[in-house]
């Protein structure tokens, strides 16, 4: 990959501080720094983080055909461009005794940096960077984790159970096969970067004339929303929204247990209703907690 400048981080949000809640009513914000106070708990504490890399990939439409007797050609365009990504995803439940300077729940959201980059992996630029891009590649990371704190109560060892869950997941299939579908899938991390895999959809039946026996070959399967953008790909065409979409519904994906493991476990190009079985996800990640205020 040709050498660029390093990614700077575009904040789209403005993070708020962590918010003290007492008897549902909003008061002002207290630290939520232990070793100082009074009150000892137990507490359950949950923290939860997400961090995104991705990159723009295109899908494509036969656009136009030159044919006779003894020759014949294809032209294609591209019909538009989605986000393939991987990420990982913690959820940390601990019971804790520290001291605070207040007994009520204090609540930290989680807010997000974007990193973009300017070019893609080939070294292709598509107009300059603002604060509502994700660029043509780049990440998104957790600048401030949530964070809860409240008195633990006896229904929190069913509903908050004690631990950390970790996963590496992704929101497509990558890998090679000599048909339209079947097994090795690889690593996605690969796929990030792949266009040619990714050529086959979008009414282009004839893959092989871009990529020789069905490989490498990318498939989305889980609910991501990839931020679609139709035709050609401009910065100028992106919008902060479709952004926090793709956010919300990674998370969504990851609480509903519909992420693909990296590589997948599933067949490559196999329905979500056929092997169900093979996502990963983490059901005490929750996406109300993302703060895009």
């Amino acid at each position: 990959m040709p050498a660029g400048p390093a990614p700077q981080p575009v904040t789209p949000t403005t993070p708020a501080a962590g918010t003290l809640y007492a008897s549902g009513t909003q008061v002002v914000p207290v630290s939520g720094v232990s070793g100082t106070g009074f009150y000892g708990g137990p507490w359950t504490i949950i923290t939860q983080t997400l961090n995104i890399d991705y990159g723009r990939v295109p899908r494509l439409w036969l656009s136009g055909t030159d044919l006779d007797l003894d020759s014949a050609s294809k032209q294609y365009a591209v019909a538009q461009t989605k986000i393939a990504a991987t990420f990982t995803a913690d959820v940390t439940i601990v019971s804790s005794s520290d001291y605070y300077s207040t007994s009520s729940v204090y609540q930290q959201p989680q807010t997000f940096e974007i990193y973009p980059v300017s070019a893609d992996h080939l070294g292709n630029t598509y107009g300059a960077l603002n604060a509502s891009c994700m660029g043509p590649m780049g990440s998104i990371k957790t600048k401030m984790p949530f964070i809860l704190r409240k008195l633990r109560e006896a229904s929190d060892d069913q509903n908050y159970p004690l631990g950390t869950s970790s996963i590496k997941g992704s929101n497509f299939q990558f890998g090679t096969s000599s048909i339209h579908a079947g097994f090795n899938s690889q690593d996605q991390d690969s796929g990030l970067y792949n266009f040619p895999s990714w050529s086959w959809h979008n009414g282009s039946p004839d893959h092989g004339m871009t990529n020789p026996n069905w490989g490498p070959f990318s498939w989305y399967s889980t609910i991501v929303d990839p931020y679609t953008m139709q035709g050609g790909y401009s910065t100028s065409g992106e919008y902060i929204m479709g952004v926090y979409t793709f956010i919300d519904s990674v998370g969504t994906s990851i609480r509903d247990v519909n992420v693909e493991s990296v590589p997948s476990q599933r067949s490559l190009g196999a329905m979500p209703y056929q092997e169900i079985g093979g996502f990963i996800g983490i059901p005490t990640y929750d996406p109300n907690r993302h703060d895009f205020t």
